[in-house]
């Protein structure tokens, strides 16, 4: 109540759980590589060293984004144009979507065709701070990330002829031009796919290709 819609509302993680965590593990339990979650308060109003439901929640961001943006523009210089569309969202919370935690349970599930399990996973060995151990599991992880982007979407350099060439076997016009699609996408994203859709526990995205075309406009 009083909040903006679609609020993300759960609990706040904090970190992967290290060997060296022993005080959070005696008090919460787990092991290594599970997801940490920070302890707000307690019955007393100060943290309990517990993580329970009615007192360690929060509204940790929002699924809607704040705004979209998309930019054109088109620049001429003699014979030359250039052609470029950028495109964007903001906003919407620190972490504004969903991504579920492991390839156990979540959209990793049979991802296989984006390689979104092609992580460096928590291992004794491998003591990473940003992804869990590939079995951990925690209904109270959600796996939020922000998706938040700015994406080159499209961009074309063309070049036109001056006129009169061809003109003796009846062209009006030539033109010779090479566009992108998709160059570059600028975010924090990591989960795979594209984050314009994002990837939620019941359905996923796959990636957007980079598109390269060359061609030649004629006109007789």
């Amino acid at each position: 109540i009083g909040k903006s819609l679609d609020p993300i509302y759960g609990y706040e993680y904090i970190g992967v759980v290290q060997e060296d965590d022993t005080e959070y593990l005696a008090n919460i339990g787990g092991k290594a590589g599970d997801a940490m979650f920070n302890d707000i308060s307690g019955p007393d109003g100060v943290p309990d060293g517990k993580i329970t439901a009615d007192y360690d929640r929060k509204i940790l961001g929002y699924s809607k984004e704040n705004f979209r943006l998309s930019l054109s523009n088109t620049v001429e210089y003699k014979n030359f144009s250039f052609y470029v569309m950028i495109s964007g969202i903001f906003g919407g919370g620190k972490d504004n979507y969903y991504l579920g935690s492991n390839p156990r349970y979540n959209s990793f599930k049979d991802r296989y065709d984006t390689n979104e399990i092609d992580h460096p996973w928590w291992t004794p060995e491998n003591k990473s701070e940003k992804y869990l151990r590939a079995d951990a599991y925690s209904n109270r992880y959600l796996g939020l990330q922000s998706r938040g982007f700015v994406k080159i979407q499209d961009v074309n350099l063309s070049y036109n002829f001056p006129k009169g060439i061809g003109s003796s076997i009846g062209l009006n016009s030539l033109e010779i031009y090479t566009s992108i699609k998709n160059l570059y996408t600028f975010t924090n994203w990591f989960g795979g796919g594209d984050p314009e859709r994002g990837i939620s526990a019941d359905s996923g995205t796959y990636p957007v290709p980079r598109i390269y075309s060359m061609g030649l406009k004629v006109s007789f």
